[in-house]
């Protein structure tokens, strides 16, 4: 790894931390982790995911994938493809497995 690349990457470092640090001090349950090559930022109220795969913007977020795969698997064209199509309606429930992966599960008060 070249000087350039050792020094961008120590000047993200040190943003995600200053980043975590004021996140922490608004909202103290909060959390940041790494996750598939994104940076999933979870607070009480809402939950984003940013991509660190390069350049390839929101088709490199694993979620955005995710999505992408099952419209093409199941050819969804428009809405009345997922009421009307049972392998949509079937497969429903891996789907949105698939996604809490991706984002995160839902943790109670006492988890």
């Amino acid at each position: 790894m070249g000087l350039h690349w050792t020094q961008h990457l120590s000047g993200l470092r040190g943003q995600i931390q200053v980043a975590m640090e004021q996140l922490r001090h608004e909202d103290p349950d909060a959390s940041i982790e790494f996750v598939a090559g994104a940076l999933r930022v979870k607070t009480k109220e809402e939950t984003y995911v940013f991509s660190l795969l390069g350049s390839g913007g929101i088709e490199s977020m694993p979620l955005q994938k995710h999505c992408q795969e099952f419209i093409r698997d199941y050819q969804i064209s428009c809405a009345d493809t997922i009421y009307h199509s049972e392998s949509v309606i079937e497969n429903a429930t891996s789907f949105i497995e698939g996604i809490c992966d991706i984002v995160g599960y839902h943790k109670g008060e006492g988890e």
